[in-house]
């Protein structure tokens, strides 16, 4: 039965190829660490977003124009397949309920890099790693 099994998933991989990262498994600690984002807004200005998660499920960052942060948040975070769920739990600035919580699909994550697309906006972030 084992030799079975283990000719069936040979065949699947070269039939099929190799597992699409859109496929597979992430593990939480795949997304542990610190992370760092920039883009160029409309005006011209440069936006950077720092943002640190944590084994226990914790998150914080900063957001800044032009190296003037605007914008502090903590809360927790939970990966449900290929996506996250951020419950904001502090803000600096004023969070709508609507707002507190919110989800984004993981693109892609690898050693280096992390792409997420906003559910809310569809915007796409891309995260590189700072540690």
């Amino acid at each position: 039965m084992r030799r079975n099994y283990f000719l069936i998933l040979v065949s699947a991989a070269i039939i099929g190829g190799p597992v699409s990262a859109q496929t597979s498994a992430i593990s939480p600690l795949a997304l542990v660490g610190k992370w760092k984002a920039s883009e160029s807004m409309p005006n011209g200005q440069v936006m950077s977003t720092e943002l640190v998660l944590t084994q226990n499920m914790r998150f914080s960052g900063s957001a800044a124009v032009a190296g003037n942060r605007f914008w502090e948040y903590a809360g927790s975070w939970k990966l449900d397949g290929r996506s996250i769920t951020w419950h904001y739990e502090s803000s600096s600035r004023p969070l709508p309920d609507a707002a507190k919580t919110d989800v984004d699909d993981i693109v892609s994550i690898d050693s280096r890099a992390l792409v997420l697309t906003s559910r809310v906006s569809g915007k796409r972030h891309e995260f590189v790693r700072a540690n």
